[in-house]
């Protein structure tokens, strides 16, 4: 019942509630919440007020509820546009300000080449948030094709191989991935295994490694990636909440899309799991045939 799962330890609702009781007073907060509505996953972030009255010498407490979904989804996308992809583009602009000057080929077809890395980054980004939106709304459409496992994977790590996250990094196909075809739509798995090889990178300190692999079990196949550092049980509990993020505030969106878009539109199933023995694994089922 609601308050009494492991994650309610760290909801917003309950932990206002319990506030107010044991102060006597207002107390405001934050609650998300993932709700499954015919089948299909949707994210919500919930501004909670409770407060307490007193009538007939009885106190009861108050809870109001506001939806602010989409403040937090504009402060999530502000932040992006106009921090991350300021940034990105404010670097093009100074590697074309060097192409400009430069006067030694070498060089300049060096400098092109990191130009056109940063360009296909900030197209990218703007690619996903624009895929995000279309699958909150119910917009977005798939493409289902016969794709190969070995194929999907491999071009997936080329793609993430200039990204900041990769410094300094390995990413390694484990030995005992199966190769097999099968249907799904390549640019939503792409997006989907680029994610979250790149979330485990970001998780893993300098000189570690990222293993991937493809695990098929009869008529299913499993993508999975595993990195070696294990995640807080407050983490654990939330990660796969729309605004949550373990980069700060207005950043949560990477986990969130890569459940939205397997599950809402490619028949898949994303979980997780960590622990000291293991580190931590995520991983996403599909079906063979669509």
């Amino acid at each position: 019942g609601c308050g009494t799962s492991r994650a309610c330890a760290y909801c917003g609702l309950v932990n206002a509630v319990l506030e107010s009781q044991n102060t006597g007073s207002k107390s405001t907060k934050e609650c998300r919440i993932s709700s499954n509505i015919e089948g299909k996953i949707q994210g919500w972030d919930l501004n909670v007020t409770v407060f307490p009255i007193v009538l007939s010498d009885i106190t009861y407490h108050v809870i109001t509820i506001l939806d602010i979904s989409d403040e937090k989804r504009r402060l999530a996308l502000e932040k992006i546009f106009f921090h991350d992809i300021l940034n990105s583009a404010g670097g093009l602009n100074g590697l074309l300000t060097i192409l400009k000057e430069a006067s030694d080929p070498e060089e300049s077809r060096e400098l092109i080449d990191l130009s056109e890395e940063v360009s296909r980054d900030i197209l990218e980004e703007i690619i996903l948030h624009k895929q995000i939106k279309a699958a909150e709304t119910g917009d977005l459409k798939v493409k289902i094709e016969l794709i190969n496992s070995m194929e999907i994977l491999e071009s997936s790590i080329i793609k993430i191989k200039s990204h900041e996250s990769v410094k300094n990094k390995a990413i390694v196909v484990s030995e005992d991935s199966s190769e097999v075809d099968f249907e799904t739509d390549r640019i939503l798995l792409q997006r989907i295994l680029i994610n979250l090889i790149k979330n485990a990178l970001e998780s893993t300190k300098p000189n570690g490694s990222v293993i991937a692999g493809i695990k098929e079990t009869g008529d299913k196949i499993r993508f999975w990636i595993r990195n070696e550092e294990v995640m807080p049980a407050e983490i654990q509990m939330q990660i796969f909440q729309r605004s949550f993020s373990t980069k700060g505030s207005d950043r949560g969106i990477g986990t969130y899309s890569i459940k939205l878009l397997a599950e809402n539109y490619l028949k898949g199933k994303v979980d997780f799991s960590s622990n000291e023995s293991e580190g931590t694994i995520f991983w996403v089922d599909f079906n063979k045939k669509y």
